[in-house]
């Protein structure tokens, strides 16, 4: 199971959205994640959870896009792979 760290927060830039971090511990500016609308769809329904999975990612872009499972599935899998990668998730 995943969990997004604490000080990170999703802001939409134009047509773009990016996780910021806010705390002076959490500043870093060699690290930025541009997020694409199924990825910032993702953060916004998994932010405030106790935890998440490839399954509940998964689940929520079958719910919400028009998409077959295994590429869902593998778009989830990419996903928290990102955030693991990036520091943003636990």
């Amino acid at each position: 199971m995943t969990k997004i760290k604490s000080g990170f927060r999703l802001c939409e830039v134009g047509n773009e959205y990016v996780i910021v971090a806010h705390g002076l511990e959490n500043i870093n500016f060699s690290k930025v994640m541009n997020l694409n609308e199924v990825a910032a769809y993702l953060w916004k329904a998994v932010v405030e959870k106790d935890s998440f999975d490839a399954e509940m990612l998964t689940e929520l872009i079958l719910a919400e896009y028009d998409i077959d499972a295994d590429t869902a599935s593998k778009d989830a899998g990419e996903f928290i792979a990102q955030l693991l990668e990036q520091g943003l998730a636990e």
